[in-house]
């Protein structure tokens, strides 16, 4: 286990950026010394780490860099946390994406990263360096500037009564706010590295205020969160890290809402669905506008059924969270069952745009496209590699056999889709999902349901893995068995089958259905 370094240490090794004269790099120009990105659309001061990683991925001309060589690059060598190179990348890709830059940085799955659209000579080209000089004052200015931005930003939403308090609070409990504004940022983009969770952030805020409860709660929410992302090696650690920060929050204060939220997340929701409900209600009882509480009941909702209930709550939260992608892909899901395909599509598009890697959003844009008559488009989506998350083989041509069977109807692209829905078995969750989502549109509904029994029931020929294959991208709310894809409209054949209702009763929805009083909305649609 690397040991965490400190945030802003300066790192004296060949390359450092004050060494490095101004250059153009895919419309930006980049001031290594001034630790500056100047471009089309914002100028941005980067941590210098930030730009030591940035350098290094320069000076490779669009080669891949491993993630060993950018840890002996950027810190020389100094043991520190896997998260601290995870939150340097997430970093520095904002950055380049706020300054409007041509350049991305693209994950080599297992390896390390890559500058993706440089041009044709892999080069940056040298300009005539600003008088620029490194800062005198060392890593305290340094942190003063990362710092300065969040708390202007907090102070601009806070109002008049917000300046008064901020005027009031010691220098430590000001950049342990502006840190947790970064963190919560960092969090609400929902991808699956630690320190995109925000843990790196809120860790920093507690040396700053160690006895703060809604700081280690939200620590505990980041840990749950990446509990539910972990390889099955680093789960345990992940559970135990977000009891720890619970139990720290909860005895600062008895209560505290986004601890009991984490805690709740670590028991999967799949059979217990009713309890589940009852807990973050009683968690809103209390703390009536927790996002995460709400979040949680959300999806609950949504994996029993209740469809309508589930999206006015998401309805609340993308009005308040407009840039988390995690809303946003779930409202497309949201909208699409309830038969508002031309919001679900305004949605979707918004986001892709936004997040146009994001495996979640990419999912939800591809399923509408592909499962609403427009298979070409969805095909499209696959072939197109510059923007396509970082599938798997396997994964991709399960996508390609099915948008293709969707848009031609031959019999023989229905059996190879049938054929390969059954073979990804092996691509744990996703595979039943793809399964229950796409077969019964191409008259394969007997098949999708021998599906869902091996994946709900754990009966049959057909019983697949429930973990995430090690190749597999970590993707939300893969790690879990759900049932949320049986009410979207591509599965009413399904729903149709004599056979359903007993599944659904077997598993235990039957009973939560019973316990709330409140049934699925298919069969009030249809008056049963």
């Amino acid at each position: 286990m690397r040991r965490l370094n400190r945030l802003n240490e300066p790192f004296p090794g060949a390359g450092s950026p004050v060494e490095r004269p101004a250059f153009n790099l895919g419309g930006v120009r980049i001031l290594p010394a001034a630790r500056t990105l100047e471009g089309p659309a914002a100028t941005l001061a980067v941590e210098p780490r930030i730009m030591q990683v940035l350098l290094v991925l320069v000076d490779a001309g669009g080669g891949v860099v491993t993630r060993a060589t950018l840890f002996e690059r950027c810190w020389n060598g100094v043991v520190v946390g896997d998260d601290a190179l995870n939150r340097a990348i997430f970093e520095l890709r904002r950055a380049l994406q706020a300054v409007g830059s041509e350049i991305s940085v693209e994950t080599i799955p297992k390896t390390g990263y890559r500058l993706d659209g440089l041009p044709a000579s892999g080069g940056a080209d040298v300009v005539a360096p600003a008088p620029e000089t490194p800062d005198p004052s060392g890593p305290a200015v340094s942190r003063r500037k990362l710092l300065g931005g969040a708390i202007a930003a907090g102070v601009a939403v806070a109002g008049g009564g917000g300046i008064y308090a901020w005027r009031h609070q010691s220098a430590g409990e000001r950049q342990a706010a502006a840190l947790v504004e970064r963190g919560d940022i960092v969090r609400r983009n929902d991808m699956p590295d630690a320190d995109e969770q925000g843990i790196g952030f809120y860790r920093e805020a507690l040396k700053l205020t160690p006895d703060d409860a809604a700081i280690w709660g939200k620590l505990a929410l980041s840990w749950a969160a990446v509990a539910e992302y972990a390889a099955p090696d680093a789960t345990a650690q992940a559970v135990s890290s977000t009891q720890l920060a619970a139990r720290r929050a909860l005895d600062l204060q008895p209560g505290q809402p986004d601890a009991r939220v984490a805690l709740e997340m670590l028991t999967p929701d799949f059979g217990l669905w009713h309890s589940a409900e009852q807990t973050l209600r009683g968690i809103l009882a209390a703390a009536p506008d927790n996002v995460a509480a709400q979040a949680r009941l959300a999806l609950i909702l949504m994996e029993v059924g209740r469809v309508e209930a589930g999206t006015a709550i998401i309805d609340r939260l993308v009005e308040r969270e407009p840039l988390s992608p995690s809303f946003q892909y779930r409202h497309v899901y949201q909208l699409w069952a309830r038969g508002r395909l031309k919001e679900a599509d305004q949605t979707a598009d918004r986001a892709l745009q936004l997040w146009p890697r994001h495996p979640s959003v990419w999912l939800a844009r591809y399923w509408t496209f592909g499962l609403t008559g427009r298979a070409p488009m969805a095909r499209r989506m696959v072939e197109d590699r510059s923007r396509r998350p970082d599938f798997p083989d396997e994964m991709v041509d399960l996508l390609r056999r099915n948008s293709a069977a969707l848009e031609t109807r031959s019999r023989a692209d229905i059996a190879a889709a049938v054929a390969a829905n059954l073979a990804a078995t092996n691509l744990g969750q996703f595979g039943a999902v793809s399964a229950i989502l796409t077969l019964p549109l191409l008259g394969a509904e007997a098949v999708a349901y021998d599906v869902g029994r091996g994946y709900l029931l754990r009966e049959g020929s057909l019983v697949g893995s429930l973990g995430r294959p090690a190749d597999q991208p970590a993707i939300n709310d893969q790690n879990r068995r759900k049932t949320m894809m049986l009410w979207m409209p591509s599965a009413a054949a399904l729903r149709a089958d004599a056979r359903f209702l007993p599944l659904c009763r077997a598993i235990g929805l039957g009973d939560y259905w019973r316990q709330a009083g409140q049934g699925p909305d298919y069969l009030k649609r249809a008056g049963g």
